[in-house]
């Protein structure tokens, strides 16, 4: 070494534009950390994270970065799904912006067929399979994952987004949607999720050593799971679906096969409003909302009872809430053709009275979408 300098600020201010930094270190215990951050604090970075939502990195620990030195001086471009969590954390940043991609309209669905059919897939979707990725969306646009896997996966007998969702899974296994293979391999994957997000709020699964090590090798080979790792090997220690909806789809599955024949079904309740779900958003039913219940809704929608249970789910909700719920924040969440109307009626109701009403008018919606 010929030279020392006194600060690791010093130190970096040599290198150059195009130089290669060699870091060692085995995990935490051995890298350089103070040469990391005052690399970051030089202000020369720019760090770029792909699918936030879907990595280990959590919404406390990108909160803890921004209010360091290194999180002030490095330019930072996060791509995530609808999550609470996440748009907290960026929050705590001295000068941050969201931009939310433009909705897939029918001019944006010409280019992304384009974009995305591929040999084994549609060229193009036909009306049946463009209703099902219309998902609820009020404007008639499209969800562009539900477009994805239209365009690979839809073909004869896919009506709907759980059986897209089924269909995703068995072309993936090279298998007939119908046959007793994927329904075997469904019942695994269903009881991992149960095991995991349901009980745990858990997307990663243990794959290294896992006594189910083989089952996952199937469903990794497949590609419905993918490498979790930092650094992937020929073994990962820890894998996750290939799409969070997929697990979500599972765990509703789950969740159905358990809870259909009960007299009440309040996992709704919990897959709608617990903290570790309701951050995890999706566009695949409404606007905004929690995911998991989408799709619960989805899969439980087969069943008569469901309205009759978010009935009753709501007018619990109703009389418990009546101090917390505010009038503009039910009259946004029903159906635009109610709004006026259950707006005038709010004049002489609460809250509560409110939402009980919202519930009676949305029951008796001659088209279901309410």
């Amino acid at each position: 070494m010929l030279e020392f300098v006194d600060t690791a600020a010093q130190a970096v201010s040599r290198i150059t534009d195009g130089a290669t930094v060699l870091i060692g270190g085995f995990g935490n215990a051995g890298q350089p950390m103070e040469l990391i951050d005052a690399l970051l604090e030089s202000g020369d970075f720019f760090l770029v994270l792909d699918g936030l939502t879907e990595s280990k990195l959590s919404p406390e620990a990108l909160r803890r970065h921004l209010e360091r030195e290194s999180g002030l001086h490095t330019p930072l471009l996060l791509s995530a799904r609808p999550n609470e969590g996440y748009r907290t954390a960026m929050a705590h940043a001295l000068r941050w912006l969201a931009v939310e991609p433009r909705r897939l309209d029918e001019a944006g669905l010409v280019r992304f067929q384009a974009a995305y059919a591929g040999p084994e897939g549609v060229a193009s979707l036909p009306e049946a399979l463009r209703r099902i990725c219309r998902g609820r969306a009020a404007d008639g646009t499209y969800v562009p994952l539900l477009v994805r896997l239209a365009l690979r996966f839809g073909g004869e007998g896919v009506d709907s987004v759980i059986h897209l969702y089924r269909a995703v899974f068995a072309g993936l296994l090279k298998t007939d949607p119908d046959d007793a293979a994927t329904s075997r391999m469904l019942a695994f994957a269903e009881g991992l999720c149960l095991g995991s997000y349901w009980e745990h709020r858990q997307r990663l699964l243990v794959f290294r050593d896992s006594p189910d090590e083989a089952m996952l090798r199937r469903l990794l080979d497949a590609g419905l799971l993918v490498s979790a790792d930092a650094r992937p090997g020929p073994v990962p220690a820890h894998v996750r679906f290939f799409h969070d909806s997929m697990q979500s789809y599972l765990t509703a599955r789950a969740l159905y096969a358990r809870d259909a024949a009960k007299a009440r079904w309040d996992c709704l309740w919990r897959a709608a409003g617990e903290p570790g779900f309701a951050r995890e958003q999706s566009d695949l039913m409404t606007e905004a909302g929690s995911e998991l219940f989408q799709m619960c809704a989805y899969v439980f929608g087969r069943d008569a009872r469901l309205r009759a249970e978010l009935v009753r789910h709501l007018e619990l909700c109703a009389e418990a809430n009546d101090e917390r719920l505010t009038k503009e924040a039910l009259l946004a969440a029903v159906p635009e053709a109610h709004r006026e109307a259950l707006r005038r009626a709010s004049r002489r109701k609460g809250p509560g009275e409110l939402l009980r009403e919202a519930v009676r008018v949305c029951a008796e919606d001659a088209e279901g979408e309410a």
